[in-house]
């Protein structure tokens, strides 16, 4: 399996159809067989037509007899990172690493599908991946938890987890993948950081005591953004989630946790309620058709 940078495409619509677990799906001359009943849709991006496999959870493709060779687009996002869950203000989890990259399907090759968890608060998100069995392997990392006050610095990952008020660092994100979270201050706790922005500090408003915002998430050439960082928890507001599925920060209530099968951050909590979960993650391959 070979790995290159994709190029930038528009989207242009698509319409979707069912292929239920282990039936073979055929692309101009290849044929895939698939285990953990992924979503195939028919799209066109930017003017050419794919079977997108989209895998909410783990599973397998297997590409079988081939007259051409085959390029398909590759996304793959880890867990999304927990909000912390300290005494007091708290920082936004960071969002799992978002992988985006063409590889070259080999025919015969089975493909493993690993989609990573999202985590509970206190915690990091789980990598998710595609594997070949000739090797060849496209991975993200889960985001990095968000600090707890008093408890621990935040943690890195695909993109970093936001701060603790006034105790530890901003956890640090992966070059590629993901973004640093947001540095506390003696003010409030940081914003955990996504996929294309870090992760902001607190005060955002102008105001102390407002949780930082969680770093904006990355588009693919499906036009959706994911892997959005979590907002930080402070005692006057809690910080917005970032675009992309990141959780919003509270104030003495539950925080938002990240979106399902986007990586999203979890958002953190001020003083009581829960913080919020990581979203799990996602690995879609979009396959193009020929005539």
């Amino acid at each position: 399996m070979s790995v290159s940078t994709p190029t930038g495409l528009g989207i242009n619509g698509s319409k979707s159809r069912m292929v239920p677990r282990a039936i073979a799906a055929s692309t101009g001359g290849v044929s895939f067989t698939t285990t953990g009943s992924p979503t195939v849709t028919v799209a066109a991006y930017g003017g050419v037509t794919y079977d997108v496999y989209t895998y909410n959870a783990s599973g397998t493709l297997v590409a079988g007899s081939a007259n051409r060779t085959v390029t398909a687009q590759v996304l793959v996002v880890g867990g999304g990172g927990g909000g912390g869950q300290g005494a007091s203000g708290n920082g936004g989890g960071g969002a799992g690493g978002h992988n985006n990259t063409a590889i070259t399907l080999k025919a015969g090759d089975t493909y493993t599908i690993t989609v990573g968890a999202g985590s509970a608060p206190n915690g990091s998100g789980t990598a998710s991946s595609l594997t070949s069995s000739s090797g060849g392997r496209v991975h993200a990392d889960g985001g990095g938890g968000g600090g707890g006050y008093g408890v621990f610095s935040a943690a890195n990952g695909g993109s970093g987890g936001g701060g603790a008020y006034s105790s530890g660092a901003k956890g640090t994100g992966i070059t590629g993948l993901g973004s640093d979270g947001g540095q506390p201050t003696l003010n409030g706790s940081g914003g955990g950081g996504g996929a294309s922005q870090a992760g902001e500090g607190p005060g955002n408003s102008g105001s102390n005591g407002i949780g930082g915002y969680g770093g904006a998430g990355r588009t693919w050439i499906d036009g959706v953004v994911r892997a959005g960082g979590g907002g930080g928890g402070n005692a006057n507001n809690g910080g917005a989630g970032g675009s992309g599925g990141g959780g919003a920060g509270s104030i003495n209530v539950n925080a938002t946790s990240g979106t399902a099968n986007t990586g999203g951050g979890g958002g953190a909590r001020y003083l009581s309620g829960t913080s919020g979960s990581g979203g799990s993650g996602i690995v879609i391959i979009a396959v193009p058709r020929f005539a």
